[in-house]
């Protein structure tokens, strides 16, 4: 009887140690997590209590940093909530590439989310974007938009009403009227993936893309916008002012001018009124010429 008494005592006292770890644990983790904002810099500090129980104002020049991100602006409002409102040159700079401005600027350090209005820019290498309302996660570097924007990436300009941009991978997603335009074509989709490195593109959805050569069509894809080379499927054709070759899959070089078609090969030739089918086509842009091979009839 007096072994379980001294047992249960020492599991009690086990117990109790264990649940204190567990709360340090806790507690360490949830203020790692939420690491307050420092004040860098401000022209002066003073009281706003008027404004929320605790708060500061911070007026001229004035800067915050948490982890990597500074925050610059003329003026702000601190909270004891470890959150902010920016107001006049909003300036945020993560790490040595990203750089986002604004007018208005409201961020909360525990979640590490900012909301930035009005002439909002970001430019991270040759891209550059400008939108009216942008949405921006510092942690992770996922930023989005659900209002018109216009994305610029050297030959490049694309716009849409909704997307994403994820700073870490160079990757830029756009939903809704997606136009992007180059000196040698126009593509218009409905959802299009971008990367800024690579500079290729990839669409889901209806989607032409029109030149002074030809029209694409397909409803599947990616372009190389640096190559000038691409694949299509999903009800792709080429369609020229002589011509339209259809396939299960399309490939094309848009600077050595050649197309080809595989599987349920179709040409189709609007002047000759012919139409010619097979497993393989290559047409040749710039001697006019197109081959159809396997079964062709």
């Amino acid at each position: 009887m007096m072994n379980q008494t001294k047992n249960n005592a020492l599991y009690t006292s086990s117990m109790k140690l264990f649940f204190v770890w567990f709360l340090f644990f806790i507690s360490t983790t949830l203020s790692y997590s939420q690491k307050k904002i420092e004040i860098v810099h401000a022209g002066t500090l003073k009281s706003a209590n008027n404004i929320a129980n605790g708060a500061k104002r911070l007026i001229g020049d004035v800067q915050f940093k948490q982890d990597n991100a500074l925050m610059f602006c003329d003026s702000a409002y601190f909270y004891n909530d470890n959150s902010l409102d920016a107001f006049g040159h909003i300036h945020i700079q993560q790490g040595d590439s990203l750089n986002m401005y604004g007018d208005l600027l409201k961020y909360n350090g525990n979640t590490k989310k900012a909301i930035i209005n009005n002439n909002v820019s970001v430019i991270k290498g040759d891209l550059q974007l400008f939108t009216e309302e942008l949405n921006y996660d510092v942690s992770t570097g996922i930023g989005y938009y659900i209002v018109p924007a216009k994305i610029i990436n050297k030959d490049n300009t694309l716009t849409s009403n909704t997307g994403y941009f994820f700073s870490k991978t160079n990757d830029l997603t756009f939903k809704n009227n997606v136009i992007l335009t180059n000196p040698q074509f126009v593509i218009n989709c409905d959802t299009m993936r971008y990367n800024t490195t690579s500079k290729i593109t990839y669409f889901k959805g209806p989607t032409t893309i029109k030149s002074k050569e030809n029209l694409i069509y397909c409803e599947d894809g990616w372009y190389n916008t640096d190559k000038d080379v691409s694949r299509f499927s999903k009800n792709s054709y080429i369609l020229t002012k002589q011509q339209k070759m259809l396939g299960d899959s399309l490939h094309y070089d848009r600077k050595k001018g050649i197309g080809k078609a595989l599987k349920n090969v179709q040409i189709i030739d609007t002047t000759q009124k012919m139409t010619i089918t097979g497993d393989f086509a290559k047409y040749l842009e710039f001697e006019d010429v197109s081959i159809v091979t396997g079964k062709a009839f």
